[in-house]
């Protein structure tokens, strides 16, 4: 039906596209404000996306208006604003909504003539199409931040019991993979970060089944939220769902039942056994079942909507909306039906059927499900003015679309032509820029600026996929490199265009090539957040900025928050890193140093590295895992147990980022070979200088790296063998709970929570990078006045450089202040760093000995590895891994005295023996203990010799113990407690 109904054609015509605010304002005057929260929503999106943030006095001024002046609330309306912000993308609201409504209401538009230009309607469409194309990058940034820290919350929560919540008891309903935990958010009043404990946790994914947010559901509204339920603050809901169990199949094709709520979901999935999925609201019934279509296994599954029946609520819209997903997705419909007996209760979904009727009713419901009738209330869509509107409204929103697309074609356009303009006789080179050439002649090296990254050509083989690749606009090729036809490219003067300028430009230099992380650049402060820079601060596209450096695009990275941690936060900060046990006070401050310069790391002229060791139980991976990672605002590379010094160098290429490594031991002859490459990636990576790692590859050719990291390893082991990695790297060791200290269980559960208080906030990360941006430029002068001082404090320009660069990084977490040698003086003398730089002193006693001893990983008979601390704590009864069940304590006793040690001679003793012991001999080459261990063990506060009565004189002699089939030996005793700590 292409005729409008009589009706329609006698209104006055005119676009819905008001030409001023005043006339919004004017036909606002007929809405009342006291509308449903849809409508009242729906009228903030169109004036967003008409006019941006110049509509929000006006939308907040009309809010006032509501009868009730309790209703009205600023803060409320100015946080909806920003959520509509946040969605505009999705909310294609217009003034025809407005309209609509005021028309209803006795308003009549005054028809002037002066009907918007086809040129104003084209440029309104491109500024409506630039705000929501911002907004929706903004809204994609928030997203994946409120991501990660979900993934990392749900993490830290707890396993939930049947009887676990009081909503679960409440609901009477089992956990269903729920999970208990803390919920943090930021006070609305007061701005600070606040917590609600024992929250239900429910996480939230996407078709790809990656965590995208949680809901919290709480015991009652009685907090600081005053509600009872809450989603992670700016994450995605459309089209995100929970799940409960996997599908069944039903005549072949797998069956998944669409609700609403969590306590809905887990009565259907106990009264069917079916999978349900949960799309938390009747507005994103639609939305989840699209994502599920998506997936391979469910495109032709059965989709049953289980409907809310919203029987008390004015439209049902519970109902409405699940009977249209129904509809448009071939589903089938299931509502919930009620004995009137109930009404008192006021029952509506499938949850309040379970408790007031029982399982069977829910189940029967589900059998019945059939697909959904027409509905007298949605009738009207069948109506042929209904049919003409939509129509209609497809062709508008067509034109509309067309509009917007040629407008950002136009601006993509002008960004082309503003990257050219440092090269405007290069006339015919749009939409990419020619770098150079490779040493062969052959290669010739582009930056595209459609996809952004580096293209690699070979002269020899450009076929017409190449071009599109450096531009993909066949049009263009065809106009610059016409063959003479009608259609087609003259390829061979497209590829001598390309030689040509490669060879006019010179050999490419990758070394020009910059990723991911902080740079300096001609003096300005860049950093690489993968899509985008900022400079200086400002946000400037990749292809756009005046450099000789190259900055191709690669997966984003969280970016800095717009506000900077502030010195109080970087205060408590720094306090934190005091409380762990380190065995040099100083340590502390080191380490802080560390945590605000990683992310700075590719624009420092020294990157100096630390390594944490310690006995097992003394704290090191809480430290990397829950201090240093959460605060690297996931821009770090974490690494685990045995990777390489090739996978380092080529996953981080040409990115500048911080490298965590956790469980960097030296084993086994193969892992200390191994660590010794990666110490020399580290050496090469300490400092900007013209030397580069150079790798050959099978082709002949040769590969240039240039790693710009700044490491932080934890191990029990340090491996380190050079004094070049003795100047390079700061051992951070760290020490085991001492009888009698002080330092509880309640200290160190405090210590923890400030280490989750980190966690649950979602901005420190972010904040404290911008702090460090920030503060670039100060902290490279104070990095000078630190390495002056601290070369005279500790000896040599090397420790001035490795120790003044950290401790200049903790100066600025703990003050924005330029530092005077005076302050850097006061500093380093208020720590305590003898223990440090003893190690010069051929008396020095190594802290580390025992745990690295102990930390060997050594072979059991029954084909099982355990290190020989785990040993020892299976001989004594202290399992705490499961993998270790199956190895006995006479297995374990014989494994430990083959590596010279006896753990249950005498009570509360462990030996070592002092003579030859093949097994531990060759587990200890290579290492620190290879020479002088028996030496090594005497110096160690606490050990005794054992002695016993001469046979023939009655003096005290030194006595041997025994170790097994390896016979007596002499030996040294240590408490169990110097072996064991818990």
């Amino acid at each position: 039906m292409n005729e409008a109904p009589q009706a329609i054609v006698e209104r006055p015509q005119r676009p819905f596209a008001p030409a001023t605010l005043e006339e919004a304002r004017d036909a606002l005057i007929y809405v009342s404000p006291d509308c449903d929260r849809n409508e009242w929503f729906g009228i903030g999106a169109a004036l967003y996306n008409e006019f941006g943030d110049a509509a929000f006095d006006l939308f907040d001024s009309w809010s006032q208006g509501v009868v009730d002046p309790d209703r009205y609330d600023h803060h409320g309306t100015r946080a909806t604003w920003r959520s509509i912000k946040g969605t505009s993308s999705s909310n294609p609201k217009t003034f025809a909504t407005i309209a609509r409504l005021a028309r209803d209401g006795g308003w009549s538009p005054q028809i002037s003539g002066e009907v918007p230009s086809a040129e104003e309607l084209i440029r309104r469409n491109h500024d409506r199409a630039k705000r929501q194309a911002a907004e929706a990058l903004k809204a994609a940034e928030r997203q994946a931040k409120v991501a990660e820290y979900a993934k990392r919350q749900w993490g830290d929560a707890r396993e939930c019991g049947v009887d676990g919540h009081p909503y679960l008891v409440f609901k009477r309903i089992t956990p269903c993979g729920a999970r208990v935990g803390t919920w943090a958010r930021r006070d609305p009043t007061t701005g600070e970060v606040r917590t609600i404990e024992n929250a239900l946790l429910i996480r939230i994914r996407d078709a790809a089944g990656e965590t995208r947010m949680l809901q919290a559901i709480f015991d009652g509204s009685d907090n600081f939220l005053g509600r009872s339920k809450d989603f992670s603050p700016g994450g995605q809901l459309r089209g995100n769902f929970f799940t409960i169990g996997q599908p069944k199949s039903v005549e072949g094709r797998p069956v998944v039942l669409i609700c609403e709520g969590f306590a809905t979901a887990a009565s259907l999935h106990v009264a069917t056994k079916h999978a349900v999925v949960g799309a938390l609201s009747a507005g994103n019934l639609e939305p989840v079942a699209a994502a599920l279509r998506t997936m391979d296994k469910l495109r032709e599954a059965i989709l049953v909507f289980c409907a809310d029946n919203d029987r008390w609520t004015a439209g049902n819209p519970g109902l409405k909306s699940a009977r249209a997903a129904a509809a448009a997705f071939h589903g089938k419909l299931a509502v919930p039906q009620f004995d009137a007996s109930h009404d008192d209760r006021r029952p509506t979904d499938f949850n309040d059927l379970a408790v007031l009727e029982g399982v069977d009713a829910v189940r029967e419901a589900i059998e019945q499900a059939s697909a959904p009738a027409v509905d007298e209330d949605d009738a009207e869509l069948e109506a042929p003015w209904a049919q003409w509107a939509v129509a209609k409204t497809q062709e508008v929103l067509g034109r509309a679309q067309s509009a917007a697309n040629v407008a950002m074609e136009a601006e993509a356009s002008a960004e082309v032509d503003a990257a050219q303009a440092d090269d405007a006789d290069e006339s015919r080179e749009h939409g990419f820029r020619v770098l150079g050439h490779g040493l062969d002649g052959v290669t010739i090296h582009v930056f595209s600026h459609s996809s952004l990254t580096i293209v690699k050509l070979n002269a020899s083989t450009i076929n017409e996929g190449h071009l599109m690749s450096l531009y993909p606009n066949i049009n263009w090729w065809e106009r610059h490199f016409p063959n003479g036809r009608e259609k087609g490219i003259d390829k061979r003067s497209a590829i001598a265009f390309l030689a040509g300028t490669a060879f006019k430009r010179g050999v490419f230099d990758p070394s020009n090539v910059r990723g991911r992380g902080a740079w300096i650049d001609d003096g300005r402060v860049v950093f690489h957040h993968g899509d985008t820079l900022s400079v200086n601060g400002v946000d400037t596209p990749v292809s756009q900025i005046t450099s000789r450096y190259t900055y191709p695009r690669n997966m984003a990275l969280p970016r800095p928050a717009d506000e900077a941690l502030s010195d109080e936060d970087g205060k408590r900060i720094f306090n934190i890193a005091k409380r762990f046990r380190w065995t040099t006070p100083g340590s502390a401050a080191l380490l802080a140093g560390f945590v605000m310069l990683a992310p700075l790391c590719g624009a420092l002229r020294w990157r100096p590295h630390v390594w944490l060791t310690g006995g097992a139980g003394c704290g090191k991976s809480t430290v990397l895992n829950e201090f240093v990672h959460p605060l690297m605002n996931g821009s770090d590379l974490f690494a685990q147990g045995n990777s390489s010094e090739a996978g380092f160098r080529q996953t981080l290429r040409t990115d500048a980022r911080p490298v965590l490594f956790d469980e960097s031991e030296s084993n086994e002859e193969g892992d200390i070979r191994r660590i010794q490459n990666v110490l020399s990636l580290i050496r090469q990576a300490s400092t900007e200088s013209e030397a580069r790692t150079l790798k050959g590859t099978a082709g002949g050719e040769s590969m240039s790296f240039h790693i710009r990291s700044m490491f932080c390893l934890a191990s029990i082991q340090v491996g380190i063998k050079h004094q070049a990695d003795v100047e390079r790297l700061a051992v951070l060791a760290m020490r085991p709970k001492r009888d009698g200290e002080t330092d509880t269980a309640e200290s160190w559960k405090a210590l923890k929570e400030d280490l989750y208080l980190i966690k649950r906030d979602p901005t420190i990360a972010a904040r404290l990078m911008r702090r460090a941006l920030t503060l670039l430029p100060v902290i490279q002068k104070n990095i000078e006045v630190f390495a002056e001082v601290a070369a005279t404090r500790f000896g040599s320009q090397r420790d001035g450089d490795q120790y003044g660069t950290l401790l200049a990084g903790a100066w600025a977490l703990l003050t924005h202040e330029p530092v005077t040698r005076s302050d850097a003086e006061q500093m380093i003398d208020g720590f305590e760093w003898s223990e440090r730089f003893e190690d010069r002193d051929p008396g020095h006693v190594d802290d580390t000995t025992l745990s690295t001893f102990f930390g060997r990983s050594v072979d059991v008979d029954v084909g099982a590895r355990a290190t020989l601390y785990e040993l020892v704590r299976i001989v004594h009864g202290r399992m705490d891994d499961d993998c270790l069940v199956r190895i006995s304590k006479q297995q374990a006793k014989a494994a430990l005295n083959r590596y010279g040690v006896n753990a249950d001679l005498d009570p509360g003793v462990v030996y070592i023996g002092t003579g030859e012991f093949p097994d531990r001999d060759k587990a200890l080459k290579g290492t620190t203990l290879e020479t002088g261990f028996a030496g090594r063990l005497e110096q160690i506060p606490g050990n005794f010799l054992p002695r016993g009565a001469s046979k023939k004189t009655g003096a005290p002699v030194r006595i041997k113990k025994s170790f097994g089939s390896m016979n007596s030996r002499h030996c040294i005793g240590f408490p169990l407690d110097m072996i064991i700590t818990d």
